[in-house]
């Protein structure tokens, strides 16, 4: 597979999401929501973690990417105070939360699978 059709690959597992499109995203299948601060480094490296997580469980779940600050909201109404954080759904359900870069999220992946 050429670069090019990964990186479409990678496009259409990662969704950018905002406060009226996140709950159809966590509706079905196994989804991981990273509520992210745009120019923060830890968000950067978690994102990338993430996006590699995808390149190796090959479509196994999608990958949704918040801004916080663009939609607080969800933020309130979840009770998430520390960014990033990361929310593990699988159909619907939130089965687990992280906040801050954690160097585990494989584990927590391999969770719900």
């Amino acid at each position: 597979m050429t670069n090019e059709n990964q990186e479409q690959e990678d496009i259409n597992l990662v969704e950018y999401l905002n406060s009226d499109t996140v709950d159809n995203f966590i509706e079905k299948d196994i989804k991981i929501i990273l509520l992210y601060m745009e120019d923060s480094t830890a968000s950067r490296f978690q994102e990338e973690q993430l996006r590699g997580l995808l390149e190796n469980y090959e479509g196994k779940f999608s990958l949704g990417l918040l801004n916080v600050l663009e939609n607080q909201s969800f933020a309130i109404r979840n009770n998430i105070i520390s960014f990033p954080t990361t929310l593990y759904f699988k159909d619907g359900e939130l089965m687990s939360s992280e906040s801050g870069v954690q160097s585990g999220i494989e584990n927590s992946l391999m969770g719900i699978l």
